[in-house]
């Protein structure tokens, strides 16, 4: 227990109190003793002797404690031998107090110059071990300093790189944003021109509704315009019954016409045959004769299919102007018919102007016969 005690308290690194405590027992031994003996006794030697041989001792380590001990044994030795009355006992072991405080204090000092140097070694140690972690520490914060270093040139890098795609993504915000506007000015002008045909349908459909009233109104009139066409196309088949009819009529007028023209223009030669030309000599009139009768009658006869062909032209002009005024009532209605109607109509246009140039020619045949027979002396009706 006792060896324990001594261990725990010469144990310095337990407590910061105890190298202190170790280092002022052997003065403090030395104070207390020389407090102790100074009221009975003062001899300034030994204290003397005793602080200086605690400087040997710290100073010279066990050189100096040995020669402040044998100063300390030569002093009592003197005054044993040399004495008169030789050394008190209390003396001696005020002495020996001293001597052993003295010892003590170089022992404690001692122990804590090994304790010092063992932690000094330590120190030294930790510090060694500290410089190499140090170095170790500093090369690898350079490794990694040079990482570091790499890895913000690459950041910066990247940086830039994001920089610059910032920059593209700013731009195509802006782009969009345009793009947007435009899109929106566009909506709006979608929805100002959805509005607008939306009105426009509405206006479409209410124009359709009335379309839809003028449509029927209109198939109305269709149904009367078709009735109105049957009526006309029964008028129209009995004009052109009449007008066949009136064709076959003409066509035997004319046949009559050419007999006409042919006896006519028969006695025309042989009134021509028979005629005597007329002299300037002034001759008394003939009295009338067979041939004047004859002159006469061919003159009569002239005038008579003169009279006939005239009537006949004028009912084939008064039958032109029906046919023209149906085909224009039924033009509109009655294509294909009126396209025949419009041939048969050019047809008898072309023969009534053929009709009108023969009673033309008639009437000139009239003329000379009239002017001859004028020539002749002859008397005429």
């Amino acid at each position: 227990m006792v060896k324990r005690y001594i261990k725990q308290w010469s144990d310095f690194s337990s407590s910061p109190i105890k190298p202190l405590f170790w280092m002022l027992i052997g003065p403090l031994l030395i104070l207390l003793t020389l407090l102790v003996s100074l009221p009975t006794f003062y001899d300034p030697f030994l204290p003397c002797v005793s602080v200086l041989g605690l400087l040997l001792a710290w100073k010279w380590g066990m050189n100096g404690l040995s020669v402040t001990l044998l100063t300390f044994a030569a002093y009592f030795g003197s005054q044993f031998f040399l004495g008169a009355h030789g050394v008190p006992l209390w003396k001696f072991g005020w002495g020996c107090s001293l001597a052993l405080a003295l010892t003590i204090s170089f022992l404690a000092m001692e122990e804590l110059k090994k304790y010092y140097h063992t932690l000094k070694s330590e120190g030294d140690h930790s510090i060694a071990q500290l410089k190499v972690s140090l170095h170790m520490i500093g090369e690898k914060a350079a490794s990694e300093k040079r990482k570091v270093e790499s890895e913000v040139e690459r950041l910066h890098k990247e940086l830039k790189a994001s920089h610059d795609e910032m920059q593209a993504l700013l731009q195509l915000v802006e782009a969009s944003r345009v793009e947007a506007e435009k899109s929106q000015h566009q909506n709006e002008t979608l929805s100002a021109e959805s509005l607008k045909q939306h009105r426009q349908i509405e206006t479409l459909k209410l124009q359709s509704d009335e379309s839809m009233e003028e449509l029927e109104s209109l198939q109305e009139q269709h149904m009367r315009l078709l009735e109105e066409n049957r009526k006309r196309l029964k008028k129209l088949n009995h004009a052109r019954t009449e007008y066949a009819q009136m064709q076959l009529l003409f066509d035997a007028a004319q046949k009559d016409f050419q007999k006409f023209r042919a006896v006519i223009l028969s006695q025309r030669q042989q009134l021509q045959e028979k005629t005597v030309p007329i002299t300037p000599v002034k001759t008394p009139a003939k009295p009338k004769s067979q041939e004047d009768r004859s002159q006469q009658l061919v003159l009569k006869t002239l005038e008579k299919d003169k009279t006939t062909i005239k009537k006949m032209y004028e009912q084939m002009q008064k039958d032109h102007t029906k046919l023209t005024k149906i085909l224009k009532e039924a033009k509109a209605n009655e294509e294909e018919h009126v396209h025949t109607l419009e041939s048969q109509v050019l047809d008898n246009q072309k023969k009534l102007e053929q009709t009108k140039s023969e009673l033309v020619s008639l009437e000139r045949e009239i003329f000379a016969v009239k002017k001859g027979m004028q020539q002749q002396g002859l008397e005429v009706s």
